[in-house]
């Protein structure tokens, strides 16, 4: 029955598990089986559409496997806290993200200046009490650097944002061992090149601190990992990508994970996904994802299901609330490397935000109302009209 606001009443805050039930995202069982599923609403319990308005589910794209989460989380220090149950701090490997948090704003905190995002990554949820996670640094690298820097001087700005965001994490200085390794990479990194990431997965028994760059085109990333000692083969990887690449989306950001004895085997490259054809329910990578299918990276059943996913509409938090927007898209899908056997990974991201739009377009009711995907496409730029429901 719908709801009307002389019935609102008081309820608990919704949580992103509330949300994935109110708009029925469950992602089909050939893509997350159901009890991979139930693990991530297991983490989603414990975070709220109010502070993490974006949760990718990571999924693998070839075989069965671990599904992992990463969850948004504010960059303010205070909004940190609380979108975070405050339990978990008390554990020993969240008071190391509570050093990162704290390093971000500290007086003239280099960190904190080139910080744009933060994100929580869970690997495979459990039912641990509270969870541990791997944490992102979303970073401008050229935040207050000022463009007549000299290259020295870029490359000592890399390494010590680098180690301003690691150092916390890990629990430590960096071992003289690491921070030459990260010197080797950066000395190496196009001039065009960005830094984006660092994260570090301290949840896992191996160290290591992974780097994200955005901006090096195939030729350059051959190059780059010849020269930074990547243990694969780089002309396999970058042949790949490249044959990808050709009509299809464009990769945007390598992955490269460094630690005291170089770097890492393991390696990731990401092929974003348009978000406008999204909103009307449509995924025209098909014919793209066919080609995964060829390669061997990617099961037909599973490629089929992942145009079930995007979809936008409307939802209402508590009856009489204001209304919401609710954006189902892939994200992405990331090539991973072990230094052999590559691998595919689809993201597939719930994120919502303020309804833009006046709100007598709507009615309050409970439910979310989705976009008909049957809107032409020359209506993605003008106002949405939302169906009343009867």
């Amino acid at each position: 029955m719908p709801a009307s606001p002389s019935r609102a009443s008081e309820r608990a805050p919704l949580t992103l598990a509330d949300l994935y039930a109110v708009t029925g995202a469950t992602p089909p069982a050939s893509l997350v089986p159901p009890p991979a599923f139930e693990r991530v609403v297991r983490v989603a319990r414990h975070f709220s559409p109010d502070h993490s308005r974006i949760v990718h589910t990571e999924v693998r794209l070839e075989e069965a496997g671990p599904v992992d989460v990463v969850v948004s989380v504010p960059t303010g220090s205070g909004e940190w806290r609380s979108a975070v149950p405050a339990a978990w701090w008390c554990e020993p490997t969240w008071q190391r993200v509570d050093a990162f948090v704290e390093a971000t704003k500290a007086p003239d905190s280099r960190l904190g200046r080139a910080l744009t995002s933060a994100w929580l990554e869970f690997d495979a949820p459990s039912d641990a009490a509270a969870p541990l996670p791997g944490v992102f640094a979303g970073l401008d690298d050229r935040q207050g650097v000022p463009a007549s820097l000299s290259p020295t001087g870029r490359l000592r700005h890399r390494l010590a944002l680098a180690a301003d965001a690691a150092e916390p994490l890990h629990g430590d200085a960096l071992p003289p061992a690491v921070m030459e390794a990260l010197r080797r990479v950066f000395e190496r990194v196009p001039d065009a090149a960005r830094l984006v990431y660092v994260g570090m997965m301290i949840q896992r028994s191996s160290p290591a601190l992974r780097l994200c760059f955005l901006g090096m085109v195939p030729e350059q990333v051959r190059a780059f990992l010849h020269d930074v000692g990547w243990p694969g083969d780089a002309d396999a990887l970058v042949e790949t990508v490249a044959s990808l690449a050709d009509g299809g989306p464009v990769p945007h950001m390598l992955h490269l994970d460094v630690w005291a004895d170089g770097v890492q085997p393991r390696l990731g490259v990401e092929f974003p996904f348009q978000r406008i054809e999204q909103v009307w329910g449509r995924l025209s990578v098909g014919a793209w994802l066919q080609r995964l299918v060829r390669a061997g990276l990617a099961s037909p059943a599973k490629v089929a299901a992942l145009s079930a996913w995007p979809k936008y509409g409307v939802y209402w938090p508590t009856p009489g609330a204001e209304p919401q927007a609710v954006f189902r898209y892939v994200n992405h899908v990331k090539l991973v490397s072990d230094g052999g056997r590559l691998a595919a990974k689809a993201y597939l991201t719930m994120e919502t935000h303020c309804w833009l739009f006046p709100r007598d377009q709507v009615e309050t009711y409970g439910g979310p109302v989705w976009l008909p995907p049957e809107l032409p496409p020359s209506t993605q730029r003008t106002r949405p009209r939302i169906p009343r429901r009867s």
